[in-house]
């Protein structure tokens, strides 16, 4: 099967991507085994590039190079083509989707890439647009669209970039009104901090919103946090990150297979980190829809089960 490697030469703080183009292209060719690099140029190629190459029926392995939003592009560009694989060759600034397996390290070594195995994992669906981590709406989804001019800042790695954009918009609106639905389930409308739709554990730079899920598994976590008093976010936001807020009577955390989030007006969208404009979404789980390559020695970090 034929390696592709789809290069965002923006991804990260460091000006490697030639680099890394020249150590993949040696790398595969020291092994006899087909492998080329492509590169983005502009938003979006990542997605157009996988899609021409996946419109040609040739089984492949598409390597996303980058961060999350590499991943996003390159999984849209490919959806559904059951002959291509999906692949992360991290080097990015967040790389949270890659949180939820073990080792990280192996995803960055070309020997472990080469001698890894396919897997199949879930998907979340938002209309037209597919991402495999996290989507949210509310104060989050504000903070994704504020978080990129941080990122660009020296010395701001994501998880600090993602601080900075909270802060900025924790000074804003933090009350949306939402009516929120589970599975079909009675609509709960109310004051609303946020409501997220989970396929990983980790968004926003290592913040555990979704401590019990799992891309493989079948099932959405769904957390909604009802709004409260700036003082009190304060007081939320340390557990929040740490995965210890689900003991809050203000949180509230189902699995299921569908989230809708109906708005009083448009709002942001944040699908993997790459920001759209929504007022009603609904929110799928397409269990096993994405053949993954996983590397060698990696596997599915194995979160605790929630309690009954």
């Amino acid at each position: 099967m034929r390696s592709v490697f789809i290069l965002n030469p923006n991804a990260g703080k460091r000006k490697s991507a030639a680099a890394l183009a020249q150590k993949i292209e040696t790398f595969f060719k020291s092994r006899g085994e087909a492998a080329e690099v492509v590169w983005t140029q502009r938003p979006g190629d990542g997605r157009r590039l996988a899609r021409a190459l996946s419109e040609t029926g040739e089984p492949l392995r598409l390597f996303a190079c980058g961060g999350d939003g590499s991943v996003f592009d390159v999984l849209n560009g490919m959806a559904g083509r059951e002959h291509c694989t999906l692949g992360v060759l991290p080097c990015g600034t967040g790389n949270d989707f890659l949180r939820s397996f073990t080792g990280r390290e192996h995803f960055e070594s070309l020997e472990d890439q080469l001698a890894g195995r396919e897997v199949r994992l879930d998907v979340l669906q938002a209309g037209e647009h597919y991402c495999l981590n996290q989507a949210s709406l509310g104060l989050d989804a504000q903070v994704c669209a504020h978080k990129d001019a941080f990122r660009r800042l020296p010395l701001v790695g994501g998880q600090a970039a993602y601080v900075l954009a909270l802060l900025v918009c924790f000074f804003t609106a933090i009350r949306h009104r939402f009516t929120i639905s589970v599975d079909g389930g009675p609509p709960q409308p109310g004051e609303y901090l946020l409501a997220v739709a989970a396929n990983g554990r980790f968004y926003g730079g290592g913040f555990e919103s979704a401590p019990h899920a799992r891309p493989n598994d079948g099932l959405l976590d769904s957390l909604s946090i009802t709004a409260v008093s700036r003082l009190r976010v304060l007081s939320l936001l340390r557990r929040y990150a740490r995965g210890e807020h689900l003991s809050y009577p203000i949180c509230h955390y189902r699995q299921g297979h569908t989230l809708r989030v109906t708005a009083e007006k448009e709002m942001a969208l944040n699908l993997d980190g790459e920001v759209f404009r929504a007022q009603d979404v609904t929110l799928c789980l397409r269990p096993g829809f994405l053949r993954f390559w996983l590397p060698r020695g990696s596997d599915f970090h194995i979160p605790p089960q929630p309690q009954a």
